[in-house]
């Protein structure tokens, strides 16, 4: 009994472990299969992490059979061709961006096709810096590492220690330097590698270092004290090259104690301050001394005559002997006193100043001599005219008078026979002709003497005559506001018949108006993929993961909607234009024939234009209208071409962004340059 009762418990676990077991049957599918937890489990994708690897994978089937793996850069699957059943090695390199990946094994047997979808996982590896800086006398600090990769520390400086060696993952790793003893700084490297990164970490450390106040020392003849400063980390002593310098040592510095010098030359020195507890090599620093002999100061270094002539003020003179006064020039005399002297300078009728040296010295040296120089010059005849430039509208006109004082008789001449003058005794007007283009224009006007009887004296004043206000391009009217760049912008938008008007609204680079704008499955240079709704871009592109990559940034003048609706040099601004625009001219948010928007004035000759807040469009309705304003630009915003530059207002903002979707419907104000 007990044998048959051992016979029954047999069968029945043998029947209950096929029961827990998957079977994979063979009816003639391609079957692909993984190993999980000892158990062969039919599957249809496997996961890599980012290190790459290889897992292997059970093929089942019944023929000739061939494997491709795709995209072959970083997948790859051995065997490619077989018969019957298999077990293929799939294997994934390195992933050393951040961002997952996907790939397919895709295996055929006969007329069979099916897919193994593979997903490998990203990886990275930072740092929180790629520098550190210690003191001479070394320490610690730390490395702040972001991975989820294996990795390992590398470095030859006998100098530099790391608390870990290797590792995976986050960690924050202690960096030691130890104590520079030497006068020089020293740097070293670290590497932080793993398969597929190298992060370098440069190391400087500093010198011992040696610090003085100043670096030059004067004294006065009869001699004196100086203190100096010393901000050291070692040990420092002080000498000179001189008999007459002492010194007195002090824990943070000296004092340095120059004897009288009773000679007619002054005299220097060098102050050497060094380490005198360095084990290898000099850390030392210089000051430069010097000392003043018997001295001479004048009271000035240059005097000025006009040109009549005349006497100079009393000229001071501080010296510690006998002094005299002479000159290089015979127009020039002296009158001498006990501690100062007067120049006298006779009339100059010439048309060119003249200059000259007067020579102060002392006369009682025994040996060498001790002078100074006074630089003096005289004016010859003058011409002064009140105004160096002009500036006229565009209409005909008259200057305010223009005075003129001189010595002498003055004319007047200009190179635009544009310009006239009506001459009076001591002035002048200029005249212009009415400028009837839209460009400003500029004339010189030449102010000079012309009864020199040698030489020229003259002045100049630039003249500048504003452009039009406004004009027509093409049928459209356009406002000077006299920008730097000389552009012209239009008076109302596209479509618009009065600067109130909010126009037709346009998609960016689309040259007709429709009537429902948001949606990019719509817009004329964007398709969508089918399986995912993805935008893809056709035209206009710099990345392409956003679609076919063209690399054009700004909008062809074929798809430019102020160009193409208005023709002649009409077309859209750029967003530097709209910067110009905004930085040349006051705006002001204002109501003007009650609708709202910003009147934008030029800073230059108080032209303006009107930009009514027309919103945008979406979908059918006119969305944020009487609040806000948009303008399309005509260039993409190249880190995402599927926006666009625009400029954006309202009652608080003004700016030129680069954030709006293409396909959105905004107005366009065209500029033109005739």
């Amino acid at each position: 009994m007990k044998k048959v009762f051992s016979l029954f418990a047999t069968l029945a676990l043998l029947l209950f472990s096929c029961q827990q077991e998957p079977m994979i049957e063979d009816d003639g599918r391609i079957v692909l299969s993984i190993q999980k937890e000892g158990k062969k489990v039919e599957t249809s994708s496997i996961d890599f992490i980012g290190e790459g690897g290889t897992i292997e994978v059970g093929l089942t089937c019944k023929g000739d059979w061939t494997v491709n793996a795709a995209p072959s850069s970083w997948l790859s699957v051995s065997p490619t061709s077989g018969t019957d059943d298999a077990t293929l090695s799939v294997k994934a390199l390195v992933n050393t961006d951040r961002d997952s990946r996907l790939g397919a094994v895709i295996v055929t047997c006969g007329d069979e096709n099916t897919t193994l979808t593979v997903t490998q996982s990203g990886t990275w590896l930072e740092l929180s810096t790629d520098s550190l800086l210690f003191a001479s006398a070394g320490g610690a600090d730390t490395l702040k590492l972001s991975s989820n990769v294996v990795w390992k520390v590398i470095t030859e400086e006998s100098w530099l220690k790391v608390s870990t060696a290797s590792g995976k993952g986050d960690a924050t790793l202690v960096v030691t330097a130890a104590d520079n003893a030497s006068p020089s700084s020293r740097k070293g490297n670290i590497t932080i590698s793993s398969d597929g990164y190298n992060l370098p970490i440069t190391i400087i450390q500093d010198a011992r270092y040696l610090i003085i106040e100043t670096e030059t020392i004067h004294f006065a003849n009869e001699g004196g004290r100086y203190e100096v400063s010393v901000d050291d980390d070692g040990t420092f002593d002080v000498t000179s090259d001189v008999e007459w310098l002492a010194f007195e040592k002090q824990e943070n510095g000296f004092t340095v104690v120059a004897a009288e010098n009773a000679t007619p030359d002054t005299r220097n020195a060098t102050i050497t301050v060094f380490l005198s507890d360095l084990t290898e090599g000099t850390m030392e620093r210089t000051i430069s001394a010097s000392q003043d002999s018997r001295y001479l100061n004048v009271g000035t270094s240059y005097t000025h005559f006009d040109n009549a002539g005349g006497r100079s003020e009393a000229i001071a003179v501080d010296c510690n002997g006998t002094f005299d006064v002479r000159s290089d020039v015979d127009w020039l005399t002296f009158e001498k006193h006990e501690d100062y002297f007067i120049a006298t300078a006779t009339d100059n009728a010439t048309p060119y100043t003249r200059n000259a040296t007067i020579t102060v010295y002392l006369s009682d040296l025994a040996e060498g001599t001790l002078e100074r120089t006074i630089s003096v010059s005289q004016d010859a005849r003058y011409l002064n005219v009140g105004t160096t430039s002009i500036r006229f509208a565009n209409a005909k006109g008259k200057s305010e008078v223009i005075s003129v004082d001189c010595n002498g008789i003055f004319e007047v001449k200009s190179d635009a026979d544009w310009l006239t003058f009506e001459k009076q005794e001591n002035s002048f007007f200029a005249i212009v002709a009415e400028n009837t283009t839209p460009y400003s224009r500029d004339a010189t006007i030449t102010v000079s003497l012309s009864d020199l009887t040698e030489g020229i004296l003259e002045q100049k004043i630039v003249v500048v005559q504003d452009g039009a206000p406004l004009g027509e391009e093409n049928g459209h009217e356009w406002v000077n506001l006299g920008l730097p760049s000389g552009l012209l912008w239009a008076v109302c938008n596209v479509g618009a018949n009065t600067s109130e008007d909010y126009g037709f609204y346009f998609a960016w680079g689309e040259i007709t108006t429709r009537g429902a704008y948001g949606s990019a499955e719509e817009y004329k240079w964007c398709e969508l993929f089918s399986e995912n709704l993805t935008e893809r871009l056709t035209k206009y592109n710099t990345i392409g993961s956003y679609g076919i990559v063209d690399n054009k940034t700004v909008l062809d003048l074929s798809d430019d909607a102020a160009h193409t609706n208005w023709g002649g040099s009409w077309r859209m601004p750029s967003p530097e234009e709209w910067n110009e625009l905004q930085n040349n001219c006051t705006w002001t948010f204002t109501r003007q024939n009650d609708v709202t928007g910003y009147k934008v004035t030029s800073i230059k000759n108080g032209n303006s234009i009107f930009l009514p807040a027309a919103g945008y469009k979406n979908n059918n309705s006119i969305f944020q209208d009487k609040r806000r304003g948009l303008y399309w630009s005509s260039s993409i915003c190249e880190s995402d071409p599927r926006n666009a530059w625009f400029l954006f207002f309202d009652a608080s903002t003004i700016g030129c962004y680069g954030k709006f979707e293409r396909w959105s419907g905004i107005t366009v104000r065209p500029v033109c340059r005739p």
